[in-house]
């Protein structure tokens, strides 16, 4: 991936603890609608032809506009998988969320299609869980006056940080929209619509 060089580790004990509050935790309100902002922006970046083939995409993907230069659009995963994380904390708030106030852009598509996009982000985070693997390990406590001992997801990870992915992708940020030209490939539906795992698709 074009982006590795962005990947530094730290280690992070996970604030597991049903009672914590943290900035991105709790009832909607502006400072924590402020917070969700600031991880979940998809910056489209500038991606080289090299790069495409390494990722295994073809070059009838979306170029980028002249101005920014040869190379195609693209934006990093984990700001995707975040804005899904997002979207289903939004989507369990709806009554909130749907005044007109307060309301993000996915909340003014129809409900049915709001509903697809919710149902979307729920299973790209399945598969990026399943892909992850975490073999952390939850023990567990016995806490007075309960009879049932409590797990402890308080557990310690060795974590990418998201600051330096974040930066980059905001500085890095193409400014100009991508521009269809008269001989751009168009798709008869989604990329990948249906297909197998396996499958090789545009």
């Amino acid at each position: 991936a074009p982006f590795t060089h962005l990947v530094e580790y730290n280690d992070v004990r996970f604030q597991g603890s049903l009672f914590d509050t943290n900035p991105y935790k709790g009832f909607p309100n502006p400072h924590l609608d402020a917070a969700w902002g600031h991880i979940t922006h998809m910056a489209q970046l500038r991606i080289s032809a090299e790069d495409m083939a390494r990722l295994k995409k073809p070059l009838t993907q979306v170029k980028v506009a002249e101005a920014e230069g040869d190379g195609y659009a693209g934006g990093i995963e984990v700001l995707h998988q975040l804005h899904c994380v997002n979207l289903v904390r939004q989507y369990t708030y709806h009554d909130y969320y749907s005044q007109l106030d307060n309301k993000p852009v996915e909340f003014r598509d129809s409900n049915e299609t709001l509903r697809l996009h919710v149902d979307h982000c729920i299973d790209m985070l399945r598969q990026v869980i399943q892909c992850n693997g975490d073999v952390g390990v939850v023990t567990r406590s016995w806490v007075k006056g309960r009879a049932i001992s409590y797990p402890d997801f308080s557990v310690w990870h060795k974590c990418r940080k998201l600051e330096p992915i974040a930066e980059y992708s905001k500085a890095h940020e193409i400014d100009t929209e991508p521009i269809k030209l008269p001989d751009s490939l168009e798709l008869p539906e989604p990329p990948c619509t249906n297909a197998a795992p396996h499958d090789i698709c545009p």
